[in-house]
C-alpha cells in the first residue's frame, strides 16, 4: 500500500495488489472519467473516503460491496460516487480507482 504524507491525501490509498488482483483493468470510458470528478470532492470532503472507504480505500469494488454501501446515510458528495459506481462494472470501478491513483492515463 502506498503512504502519503497528509498533504497528499487527495488521492486514494489503494492496495496496487488489490486492483491487479482483480486484472489490472485499465478502461476508459464516460463512466470512469466523470468519476474522477467526484472521487476528488468525495476526497476533498473526507479524508478517508467517508461511508465509502471499504470501496475507495480498501478496494472492495464488487456489487455487493456497493449496494451495502449504499444503505448508509450519505452525504450530498457521497450519493454520486456510489449512484455511479451502482451503474458502472467491477471493471470500470477498477478503472476509475486505479486512473485516480494515476496508475495508468
Amino acid at each position: 500500500m502506498e503512504i502519503m504524507r497528509e498533504e497528499e491525501r487527495t488521492t486514494i490509498k489503494m492496495c496496487k495488489g488489490c486492483w491487479s488482483g482483480y486484472g489490472s483493468p485499465k478502461i476508459i470510458t464516460e463512466k470512469v472519467t466523470m468519476a474522477q470528478g467526484l472521487l476528488m470532492a468525495l476526497y476533498e470532503a473526507h479524508g478517508a473516503g467517508g461511508n465509502l472507504h471499504i470501496l475507495v480505500d480498501d478496494f472492495n469494488i464488487k456489487d455487493s460491496d456497493v449496494d451495502w454501501c449504499g444503505t448508509f446515510e450519505l452525504d450530498d458528495v457521497e450519493r454520486p460516487v456510489i449512484d455511479l459506481f451502482k451503474s458502472m462494472t467491477v471493471d470500470e470501478r477498477g478503472s476509475a480507482l486505479a486512473m485516480f491513483e494515476n496508475w495508468f492515463e
